[in-house]
């Protein structure tokens, strides 16, 4: 059958099979679900993790809309990348916590430095990916006199804002009312 190299029938994005190792870091793929054929197709980002004595292990972050997951992939695994320019975006009129849980966009503050947190080859501990570097570290807590807070965020298409390709809310949380009303009161 004929294909000609340039296609005669534009698709946005593109599709390319290559190997992990020459997907670069931070390039969305597109990862089937063998397990389960009703759940389809996923998206993931091209990263990598290091361990906790600072081997890196090469994969992908799996998306999804209750966590971010590290799976990890040998270097000369096909995998489909999606030739598209994105932008994370947070979602800053969404719920913010102070808790942290797998897929939370962690901002710490006063720095204003970004991070995923993600589950990964860390023993069941959280991880965080590094949005500069792609790059998946175990987590350690906030250093003195930094706080961080977890955000909502999306991903939409570079080229057309209003195009999401992915959505992840944050579970609603049980946040603390700061009005405290006097026990044995009647609140009419």
């Amino acid at each position: 059958m004929y294909q000609p190299q340039t296609p005669l029938i534009e698709t946005s994005p593109r599709f390319r099979n290559r190997r992990l190792a020459e997907i670069e870091l931070g390039q969305l793929v597109l990862l089937d679900d063998d397990a389960d054929a009703r759940a389809g197709a996923s998206l993931g980002i091209r990263g990598d993790a290091l361990s906790r004595r600072g081997e890196i292990i090469e994969g992908i972050f799996r998306l999804s809309g209750h966590s971010v997951l590290f799976e990890q992939h040998p270097l000369e695994e096909s995998l489909t990348a999606l030739e598209i320019e994105y932008d994370l975006q947070a979602d800053l009129a969404g719920p913010v916590s102070r808790a942290r849980q797998s897929g939370d966009l962690l901002v710490r503050l006063p720095g204003a430095h970004t991070s995923l947190v993600v589950a990964g080859p860390w023993e069941g501990r959280p991880g965080l990916l590094d949005l500069a570097s792609a790059i998946a570290r175990p987590f350690t807590e906030d250093p003195p006199r930094t706080r961080s807070l977890a955000l909502s965020w999306r991903l939409v298409d570079r080229q057309d804002r209003g195009r999401v390709l992915f959505q992840r809310r944050a579970p609603d949380r049980a946040i603390e009312s700061p009005i405290k009303r006097p026990q044995g009161e009647d609140s009419d």
